[in-house]
This record gives structure tokens, C-alpha cells and sequence, in this order.
């Protein structure tokens, strides 16, 4: 079954061809001379074939893969397909070998592509991505946030699902990721994760699993970054009862925020305070984020006079316009 995917005609227009060479493997010349292109980066790769046999550069199936994919394609048959009908300039920039014979440009067979991924080194690919993107941001990022994501679709041998940590700049760009084991837990993998960049004067945001003293020692005092922790919860109970003990009651709300959607009406408000000293290893503010929210469906089912409300939700869902009505969106 043909595999799902856009990309460009074999007779794409010359720009479409520049823009997938510069992008994805020539790269353009900078202020301060040549930027490396994907391949450059993926050439770093390991090559886990045997040196027998061997027909196509690893690193030239690796940038038709991430083409590919970056075209859209979503399987194996989708990325040799989308080889196979890319033009010989972008086909080039890869190092696509030629035949010796008519010099024409090979494509690798949707096999051979499948047997060099199956078998390829996904921490090395990682890196070597990592830093592509890294390289083409150019200056240091100025924001980078650290989270933890279950991957969809992805199973172990074992049946389980793979949990990937990863380095995102305020751009989207992921420039670092890693697999959190089973046997571990994202806590733990937070230096091996950072410990490659150069984060000096960067903010890192945390989610509250991360609020650890010895994660923002290593942030401030081996990386020389501020970190921003988003949440304090109850895994660090002493810490959330400090914070919750301050005197918040005497500070101005400084930012208010409203926002409407699915059905509710939501307001958040800030309030900002020096953090105590000796509160967190340093911690110069402390912050309290609360959120209002208001159902317009509960609202306007009592104003418009009902007491039960679960019997009148199942009301309005009976007939299409009775929602409508309700909400005055229709005469």
C-alpha cells in the first residue's frame, strides 16, 4: 500500500529545490563563513553495517529519511517513495551515489533504508539532529524549556511505551533529547540531558517533578542559567507550605489574564514576592498563579431557571438548538 505523504513534483520549480538544499543539506553561507548542512551533522552517525556489501552512505540514507519525513511522509514505503521521486539537485546535496555507468543518481531501495534505520545508533541520530538544529538558530538560545513526553505509537519489546526527555527552545526547536529508562525517572536523566549545551545566561523552565535543590544547584552553579520552576506541589511539601505561609494576602495582583473557551470563562492572576533567604538554593522570587473559572453552561442554565443542572445539560443535548437558545446565539 503506497505510503501518505506531500512533497514536491519530480519538476518542483528551482526555489522549492533551494530551499530543501539550503535547508536540509548545503546550508547557507553565515556572517562568519560556511554553515554545515544536515549531512555534514549526520555524517558523525556510526555506521552499524557491515563495510562489505555496502552501496549507500549512511549518512546519505539518513538525510533522504529526515527529507522525507520532513515532506510529510509517515512510513518506510512513504520515505523511499519520496527519494525516488526527489530531484537530482536535492538528491546531490545528500551525496546520493551516482551510477558508474550513465551517472545518474541511485536511490536506496525502501529495504535497504528500512535495514540501515532498524539498525542505526537513536542516541547518536539524536545528538547529531540536536545539533543541526541548534546550529541553524545560530546565536544561544535565550529560553529553553525541559519536559517529559510519552511517545504515541511507540512500543518497546517489552510491550511498554517509550518516555523521551527533551530540550526545547521558545523557537520549537528540540536540541536535546534523550530516553528515560524504566528503571529510572526523569529527575535523573536532567544532567546527562543538559550537560553538552552551552546554557550560560539562559532561562530554564521546569515543571514541578523537576523542583529539585540539587537540580537548581547544577543549573545555577554548572551551567551558569536562571531557572524558572512553573509549579510547587506536593512532592515537595515543606517547600509548598513555605511558599503558601508568605504573606500573599498584602501583595497587588500584577497581571491578570482572561480567556474564554470550551464552555468556561478562565482568569488567572499573578502575584510576585522576594523569595525568603535560605527558602531554595538561589531563588531570588517567589510567585502565585491562581486561576478562576466560571462554566457559561451552568451559568446560563440557572439564569434561565433551572436548579438541576445535570437535567438540564441532558435537556440541551436533546435537540441541537436548545444549546443556542440557551446561550442567546440564536433568535
Amino acid at each position: 500500500m503506497p505510503g501518505q505523504f506531500a512533497m514536491p513534483a519530480a519538476d518542483c520549480p528551482a526555489v522549492t529545490v533551494g530551499v530543501l538544499s539550503a535547508w536540509l543539506a548545503g546550508g547557507p553561507a553565515s556572517q562568519t563563513g560556511h554553515m554545515p548542512g544536515l549531512a555534514e551533522f549526520l555524517a558523525a552517525v556510526p555506521d552499524h553495517r557491515r563495510a562489505q556489501g555496502r552501496r549507500h552512505a549512511l549518512a546519505s540514507i539518513l538525510g533522504l529519511a529526515c527529507a522525507a519525513v520532513a515532506a510529510g511522509a509517515r512510513s518506510l514505503v512513504a520515505i523511499a517513495e519520496w527519494a525516488a521521486d526527489a530531484p537530482a539537485a536535492v538528491l546531490a546535496c545528500f551525496g546520493v551515489r551516482l551510477d558508474p555507468c550513465g551517472g545518474a543518481p541511485v536511490v536506496p531501495s525502501e529495504t535497504t533504508i528500512r535495514r540501515a534505520l532498524c539498525g542505526v545508533d537513536a542516541a547518536a541520530l539524536d545528538e547529531r539532529l540536536a545539533a543541526w538544529l541548534l546550529a541553524r538558530a545560530g546565536a544561544a538560545p535565550a529560553a529553553v524549556a525541559v519536559d517529559g513526553k510519552t511517545v504515541r505509537g511507540a512500543v518497546q519489546p517489552d510491550g511498554r511505551a517509550v518516555h523521551l526527555l527533551a530540550a526545547m527552545t521558545s523557537d520549537g526547536a528540540v536540541i536535546a533529547q534523550r530516553e528515560v529508562g524504566h528503571k529510572t525517572n526523569e529527575i535523573t536523566q536532567v544532567r546527562p540531558l543538559l550537560d553538552a549545551l552551552d546554557l550560560r545566561e539562559c532561562v530554564i523552565t521546569l515543571d514541578a517533578l523537576h523542583c529539585q535543590r540539587d537540580t537548581a544547584r547544577y543549573l545555577v552553579e554548572d551551567k551558569g542559567a536562571d531557572y524558572l520552576f512553573t509549579a510547587v506541589k506536593d512532592n515537595q511539601p515543606r517547600l509548598f507550605e513555605a511558599l503558601d505561609a508568605l504573606p500573599w494576602r498584602d501583595v497587588p495582583v500584577q497581571h491578570v489574564m482572561t480567556d474564554r473557551a470550551h464552555g468556561r470563562d478562565e482568569t488567572r492572576t499573578i502575584q510576585v514576592l522576594p523569595a525568603p533567604a535560605g527558602l531554595f538554593p538561589h531563588a531570588s522570587q517567589a510567585f502565585l498563579i491562581e486561576r478562576h473559572v466560571r462554566n457559561l453552561t451552568s451559568a446560563a442554565l440557572r439564569a434561565d431557571g433551572w436548579t438541576n443542572i445535570a437535567s438540564g445539560l441532558r435537556w440541551a443535548s436533546r435537540d441541537y438548538i436548545n444549546p443556542l437558545s440557551l446561550l442567546k446565539l440564536t433568535t
